[in-house]
């Protein structure tokens, strides 16, 4: 029977592939499982289009095809030429690529190039997958920049949106008039011999950046302070 084939693009998730002491986020994480799992069924074969860290053109960890975007690294390539050849590489492997369905997430213009060379141009498959409540609130679609342009361009077009939670679900159709399908992030956890009931101290893990909401978390300590 002949596999499936999906490609995944996250750039930044390289670096949870290769186990690499480097910076990323939640999205890169998630992108890493999903892509992992489907990787493991046999009627699938995953492709992951990341970023240029050193790497090889192309290798493969836990059964996932990653292949490398030269240039494409917003801390080691940073000049104004090296973003647009990373870019222009990027679009000449969508028009080569060989995929069916084409998953990416937050709002980005390569997120319009997967639209236009796969989606439009080919007439495969887009899934695109909500990272943010500013994918979904407005932020993006509202903006005058060209960011805001091309996300425009392709939110709409996606043949399929994912969002992670209600209120971004519910954003999504009242504010872009948008239907999506809501599936919660999930991790795998390992069985865990410490009582949580005894612990005196949490550990909040994510960026004090404001859409965080880090100062919730704050009030929820000066609450419990007498715990």
């Amino acid at each position: 029977m002949e596999k499936l084939r999906i490609s995944f693009f996250m750039a930044d998730s390289y670096p949870v592939f290769a186990n690499y002491n480097y910076g990323f986020g939640g999205t890169e994480i998630n992108l890493f499982y999903i892509s992992r799992e489907l990787a493991k069924l046999p009627e699938f074969e995953v492709n992951f289009f990341v970023g240029d860290y050193g790497q090889r053109a192309v290798e493969k960890i836990d059964n996932v095809n990653l292949i490398k975007i030269r240039y494409l690294n917003p801390v080691k390539n940073t000049t104004f030429f090296h973003k647009i050849i990373a870019r222009l590489i990027c679009c000449f492997y969508l028009t080569k690529d060989n995929s069916e369905i084409y998953l990416c997430s937050t709002a980005s213009d390569f997120f319009a190039y997967i639209i236009f060379f796969c989606k439009i141009i080919r007439r495969k498959k887009v899934i695109f997958r909500v990272a943010s409540d500013l994918d979904v609130n407005g932020y993006f679609t509202n903006s005058k920049s060209v960011l805001g342009f091309l996300y425009r361009f392709a939110l709409p077009r996606a043949d399929a949106i994912i969002t992670q939670t209600q209120d971004q679900k519910k954003f999504l159709k009242e504010i872009e008039n948008l239907d999506s399908v809501q599936i919660n992030n999930g991790f795998p956890i390992e069985e865990i011999s410490i009582n949580v009931s005894q612990k005196k101290t949490f550990l909040w893990v994510g960026r004090a950046d404001p859409i965080k909401q880090p100062d919730l978390f704050l009030e929820l300590a000066k609450a419990l302070s007498h715990l």
